[in-house]
């Protein structure tokens, strides 16, 4: 149990030596490049429009993290890359490999999955974001092998400093092995709440409940609400954030819950020659378990990010 304390007690602490260093007042070298270019100290006709426009006296200081132009520029979405990579609202296509390896509280493994995530634009204000998992059980009866396939369907709208989203989520029974899925054919409903109110900042949820309509008739039902906590908080050097693990309610197994705990850190940055822009990041979580026992672990993520693919 130390042991479970002790990474996600680093990985708080490093978050925490990254953002005071982000926040401890000296300028980056294009900063200062940008000054000395100004020489007279004072600002540009361009810097003066901007804080014109801003209203409050303030300039609006243009990220250039991203080196390629938003996704979907009639979408409003944050116009960062990096910003919309992280942004569950955005339109933007994306290929995501995720691995996770988790250990109970005695330090033995309980699995390992390795998730297959892409989000795929079907216009400009809907998304599908399917999930196949390849899961590894726990020894001594390790089976390996395909999960069954999630499909989450999201219509976004605007309101003020924040995007609403709904859409219909189903779960395919296709898993190679009895343990690696339910048996079940279940549907459900989506809902997510982001809001963008706070700048270089991402707050939201989403939860989806699902039920069981059809499969088989000797495996349990399915009745359960699946959620998450959004958190996201952007600097020059990459980014932190909430654990991207999710909780789960199990209406079927005494009201059974899960409470994720944990932070992630990364970055977007641009591969050779610049037209693909990877997001790649690592977190650390623990999870609270009412019924089954707690588990803690590393989650691992690259996701491969094409702003020109299925633009609209």
């Amino acid at each position: 149990m130390s042991t479970r304390y002790l990474i996600v007690g680093l990985m708080v602490l490093l978050a925490c030596g990254f953002a005071a260093a982000d926040g401890d007042g000296t300028s980056s070298a294009e900063d200062e490049k940008s000054t000395a270019a100004d020489g007279d100290g004072t600002s540009s006709a361009e810097d003066e429009k901007s804080t014109a426009a801003d209203g409050d006296g303030t300039s609006e200081v243009k990220d250039e993290q991203s080196p390629v132009e938003p996704a979907h520029p009639n979408h409003k979405v944050p116009v960062n890359i990096a910003e919309q990579a992280t942004d569950p609202s955005a339109i933007l296509t994306q290929l995501g490999f995720f691995y996770w390896n988790s250990v109970d509280e005695d330090g033995e493994s309980d699995g390992s999955t390795l998730l297959f995530q892409p989000v795929l634009p079907l216009s400009k204000t809907n998304v599908l974001r399917p999930a196949l998992p390849f899961v590894s059980t726990p020894s001594p009866d390790r089976v390996a092998g395909m999960g069954d396939l999630f499909l989450l369907d999201a219509f976004f709208f605007q309101i003020p400093n924040a995007t609403l989203g709904f859409g219909p989520v189903a779960s395919l029974p296709i898993a190679t092995d009895d343990k690696l899925g339910t048996g079940k054919f279940s549907l459900g409903f989506d809902f997510m709440f982001i809001y963008k109110g706070i700048k270089k900042n991402i707050l939201g949820f989403m939860f989806y409940p699902q039920w069981s309509i059809s499969g088989d008739d000797n495996r349990s039902d399915v009745r359960d609400l699946t959620w998450q906590i959004i958190w996201v908080n952007h600097f020059k050097w990459g980014y932190i954030g909430w654990t991207e693990q999710t909780g789960v309610v199990n209406f079927e197994d005494d009201n059974n819950w899960t409470l994720p705990i944990g932070f992630r850190i990364g970055k977007v940055f641009a591969a050779k020659g610049g037209k693909t822009l990877i997001n790649a990041e690592v977190e650390s979580y623990y999870t609270y378990n009412s019924g089954h026992g707690d588990v803690y672990g590393l989650k691992f993520a690259v996701t491969l990010i094409k702003p020109k693919w299925m633009r609209h």
